[in-house]
């Protein structure tokens, strides 16, 4: 995700990672010290999974990837890490911004 970061950080692209997997198998301090330094952005939700259950039902993949548009709509939902597909998917939706 930090390549993406790079990449695409000029076409105002925003990661935010919600972090509700502690201990499994990072802590909190070794996720800090991973990626780039105030990216991603980090929430916490505490013990709920009140974030995640806003945009999925029941299955407890991580990650779990959520795109949304400059419009503020969910284009992607998407399981696990394919960096390919997501970047095609950020590629696409930075193509079709309506200025």
């Amino acid at each position: 995700m930090d390549e993406m970061t790079l990449k695409f950080d000029q076409d105002k692209f925003v990661s935010i990672t919600v972090l509700d997997d502690l201990g499994q198998p990072y802590t909190c301090e070794q996720w800090g010290q991973q990626g780039i330094n105030g990216f991603p952005y980090v929430l916490d939700d505490g013990s709920s999974d009140y974030i995640y259950q806003l945009f999925f039902e029941t299955s407890y993949i991580y990650p779990k990837n959520v795109i949304i548009d400059h419009k503020m709509q969910i284009q992607y939902l998407m399981d696990g890490y394919n960096e390919n597909l997501l970047d095609s998917y950020i590629q696409d939706l930075i193509n079709n911004i309506e200025e």
